[in-house]
């Protein structure tokens, strides 16, 4: 993450300079020349998909551990019902 947070401080620092250098430009020069100056752009599109990926892990993670949840329950059960009868043989002449 600190590759990118000096990324953002290098393109507010520029940002602000050329706003001082050329009040007047316009939004669309500014952000062009700020593309060409700085990889801020490409940083926060590898942001952007890195953060697309971390929520698909999480969701393939969550839907993984429900079905292991559900195992568990079946199989604590299953013991259970093994013990019971174990239980009730013990009950029979």
């Amino acid at each position: 993450m600190s590759q990118i947070a000096a990324s953002i401080s290098r393109h507010t620092l520029l940002r602000n300079a050329l706003l001082e250098r050329y009040p007047d430009i316009d939004d669309e020069t500014l952000r062009d020349t700020l593309e060409g100056l700085t990889d801020f752009s490409d940083m926060i599109a590898v942001l952007i998909r890195s953060a697309i990926e971390d929520a698909a892990m999480a969701k393939g993670l969550k839907s993984l551990l429900d079905e292991l949840k559900e195992r568990l329950q079946r199989l604590d059960e299953r013991a259970n019902r093994k013990r019971v009868l174990a239980q009730h043989a013990d009950l029979l002449p």
